[in-house]
């Protein structure tokens, strides 16, 4: 078992997971804690934005994760990226026990 897999169990509802992750990480939420989740929310949010991590990002990270954990993460990161290019380009099929697009259209 790995850091990553020790810190970060995340236990949410359907509901959470289905709300915009930003409205989650806002900067109060930040600033009153630096809670793992918050941090690793804006780790998503900035790799999908910028494709980079911030000098202040990576302080953040640092306070809750080894260098070793961060490059996992980043490399997760990188991962799942990758498998969405190839899926989504291929125009694959949802797997039988997905069913539905994640995230769900906002209406």
């Amino acid at each position: 078992m790995t850091e990553l897999d020790e810190r970060c169990r995340p236990v949410i509802t359907f509901e959470e997971a289905t709300r915009p992750l930003r409205s989650r990480a806002s900067p109060s939420a930040i600033d009153a804690g630096l809670s793992i989740s918050a941090v690793l929310i804006r780790l998503a949010d900035e790799l999908h934005d910028t494709v980079d991590v911030s000098d202040q990002l990576w302080a953040d990270l640092k306070k809750s994760f080894s260098d070793e954990a961060v490059m996992q993460l980043l490399m997760m990161a990188g991962y799942y990226r990758t498998v969405a290019y190839v899926a989504n380009g291929l125009r694959l099929p949802l797997e039988p026990v997905v069913g539905r697009p994640f995230p769900l259209p906002r209406g």
